[in-house]
């Protein structure tokens, strides 16, 4: 079964949605409405084989349900992160919930970051990056690292890597649907046609595309996309499940068997 479908291909910032926009549904809930789907969730579908039809809360369920986070990892990480997904469940009442999900499982992977590398020694109790010159005194060698340096780092000692990211087929097949959709748009573009029968045949992901360094995308745009909530922002948007998934492989990834004990050793 297939969820509702991620519509961005990017990390960054998105236009999607913003509180010009808003609906009368962003104020203060009614008592007696509160257990009632957002009214924006009627719009979305979800494609079964070939047939469309309206989403349910029991396909979000199923798909977040899936992405949990192994034993090893802290539970104050488990805990952080499954905030996420709580906010990711009731946002089928509350749309504007999504964002804050996107929000609280990228926060959710820089804690994780932050208490792996403190563990390793490479960052202090307060998140600073430690400066051998100024162990053993109070003098705090930087500022806290941010989810951009922190990434950065893993990535560079290895605790994170591209082989290490269990979906990278799932992404690349997503790659692939997505660059055949755009072909045929671009095939009834260019002989004006107003529909067409699509072949029914799968999208085959491309040598690139297979290859491709997520790793580098993510460290890259998951940054500016926690920027963004963090500094205040009017994004609005309901494909936050992808960024999810994101964060659950990285988490898992940093507590696999073969990280913590190299990192123990």
């Amino acid at each position: 079964m297939s969820a509702e479908r991620e519509s961005r291909s990017g990390l960054g910032p998105s236009s999607a949605g913003s509180a010009d926009n808003a609906e009368p549904a962003d104020g203060l809930r009614n008592l007696h409405e509160l257990s009632l789907p957002d009214v924006r969730m009627r719009y979305v579908s979800v494609r079964v084989g070939p047939m469309v039809r309206p989403l349910e809360q029991s396909d979000r369920y199923e798909a977040i349900a899936d992405l949990r986070l192994v034993d090893r990892v802290p539970e104050q990480v488990q805990v952080h992160y499954d905030t996420a997904r709580n906010l990711y469940l009731y946002a089928w009442h509350v749309y504007r919930f999504h964002v804050v999900a996107e929000h609280q499982a990228l926060a959710s992977l820089e804690m994780a970051l932050r208490l792996a590398l403190g563990q390793r020694g490479i960052v202090d109790g307060e998140g600073a990056f430690v400066d051998p010159s100024t162990q053993g005194s109070k003098k705090r060698s930087s500022r806290p690292a941010g989810l951009s340096q922190l990434m950065s780092m893993a990535a560079r000692l290895g605790i994170i890597t591209n082989d290490g990211l269990t979906r990278r087929a799932q992404w690349a097949q997503r790659l692939a649907e997505e660059r055949l959709s755009i072909e045929h748009i671009q095939f009834m573009e260019r002989n004006d046609l107003d529909r067409m029968d699509l072949p029914d045949t799968p999208a085959i992901p491309t040598a690139e595309e297979l290859a491709l360094d997520w790793l580098q995308q993510f460290v890259e745009g998951l940054p500016r996309l926690r920027n963004e909530y963090a500094h205040g922002s009017q994004m609005l948007h309901a494909n936050v499940l992808r960024t999810i998934q994101i964060v659950c492989d990285l988490i898992n990834q940093i507590w696999s068997d073969d990280k913590v004990n190299a990192g123990s050793g």
